[in-house]
């Protein structure tokens, strides 16, 4: 399921980038996507007594944005930030934890073509828990935030890196490239 709907987002974002015409200047909305990888690495209890999670997995961001102007945007996304596993009391531990975020973010224009971007939001994460053959959900509403930059490719094209902190009941890192296109 999710991965139909991410082809067919990439659908819908290569043929708005066809349709082209408008300038990025002139429009107000905008939709992409990005990829990259997501990082864990957290230590509840001492030796043998706790839970560890430390691994790294493939994460991904479809998003659509509204800009108010040059310097302020807001952003809704679905994040999925990938499926990590660790140990609970030496008993191994899946976790996959994916989610909606929204955010505000600024963007300081650096030259013509280059911007930086700072973003603070919220996330509202679930996870999916399996540990010894049981399976369990948690879910939470926790903040997110991070820096990146933005590259205008062309008119209605921007090409984006990003690091990204989402504190879904720990602190996941993603680190990202991507794109928009406006319309």
């Amino acid at each position: 399921m999710r991965n139909t709907a991410a082809k067919l987002t990439l659908i819908s974002l290569l043929a708005l980038a066809a349709a082209g015409g408008a300038n990025a200047a002139d429009t107000l909305w905008y939709a992409g996507g990005s990829i990259g990888s997501a990082s864990i690495d957290e230590r509840v209890g001492g030796a043998g007594l706790g839970a560890s999670v430390d691994d790294s997995d493939t994460g991904a961001k479809l998003l659509l944005g509204y800009r108010l102007n040059e310097m302020l945007l807001f952003e809704a996304s679905w994040v999925e930030l990938g499926e990590f596993q660790g140990a609970v009391q030496g008993a191994g531990v899946n976790v996959n934890t994916d989610g909606f975020a929204f955010h505000g973010v600024g963007s300081i224009p650096v030259g013509e073509r280059f911007s930086i971007l700072a973003r603070i939001g919220v996330m509202f994460w679930e996870s999916d828990i399996r540990v010894a053959g049981l399976q369990a959900n948690d879910d939470g509403t926790d903040i997110a935030w991070g820096l990146g930059a933005s590259y205008r490719l062309a008119d209605t094209i921007d090409l984006r890196a990003e690091w990204e902190r989402y504190d879904a009941g720990a602190d996941i890192d993603l680190v990202t490239v991507g794109g928009v296109v406006h319309f």
